[in-house]
């Protein structure tokens, strides 16, 4: 028995929008329930560590004002404008201000 599809019967009446148990998990990232992700913790701490690699290797400054970024919700909150950095390598003498 494999995805069953959309289902519309499974939607509330007050809910405008697919979420994950009409849609059988298929909005969330790693999936859920009897399809879940394996290896959704590795992946995540991956990208974790990562992160903190690049993190550590360059200084991040933003482009313009935290309002011009702006913010716009859904499933999950996104920028409307983006989100426009200038990235510069740090110094090897002082690689952590």
């Amino acid at each position: 028995k494999g995805w069953e599809g959309y289902n519309p019967d499974k939607m509330s009446s007050f809910n405008l929008y697919p979420n994950e148990v009409a849609s059988d998990y298929a909005f969330l990232p790693f999936g859920a329930g009897k399809r879940k992700c394996i290896g959704d913790q590795f992946a995540l701490l991956e990208a974790s560590v990562t992160l903190s690699m690049i993190m550590n290797k360059f200084d991040f400054t933003l482009v313009g004002t935290p309002e011009d970024v702006g913010m716009k919700t859904g499933a999950t909150i996104h920028t409307m404008n983006g989100l426009n950095m200038m990235v510069t390598p740090r110094s090897e003498t002082n690689p952590i201000p």
